[in-house]
């Protein structure tokens, strides 16, 4: 491979993007602000972040968070004003420190136990 084509290669890499929402998000984004987009119902595709650290899902119809189990530089989430039920799927997120969830579906905080860097956990109205 020659010296362009490596340079070339490297520089497509980084600005790959992901879609979400109609919104196209770089894989190397460190914020991800998707508050209000009422028809964000699948984080799937936020699994591709490899430097996410915060992400902002209030008012969307985002149910499931295991997609993003794995992000393990996220550090803050909210996910206010959701259908969210279960926050477990976050209890591997070590670096997670603030937790926005008023006003969803959350009845049970099995998983909390486990973020121990965790220093803001908001719930109310649920």
């Amino acid at each position: 491979m020659s010296l362009i084509s490596s340079f070339i290669d490297r520089l497509a890499g980084a600005t790959r993007v992901i879609d979400i929402g109609g919104q196209k998000i770089p894989v190397d984004a460190e914020i991800v602000d998707l508050g209000g987009a009422r028809d964000v119902d699948d984080v799937s595709p936020l699994a591709a972040l490899t430097c996410v650290k915060e992400i902002y899902l209030s008012e969307t119809c985002v149910a499931d968070l295991s997609p993003l189990a794995e992000l393990e530089t996220l550090e803050v989430i909210d996910i206010s004003d959701t259908p969210v039920a279960e926050i477990r799927p976050l209890a591997g997120l070590h670096r997670l420190t603030h937790l926005f969830a008023p006003r969803t579906r959350i009845s049970c905080l099995d998983g909390c136990e486990a973020l121990r860097s965790l220093l803001t956990l908001v719930i109310r109205q649920t």
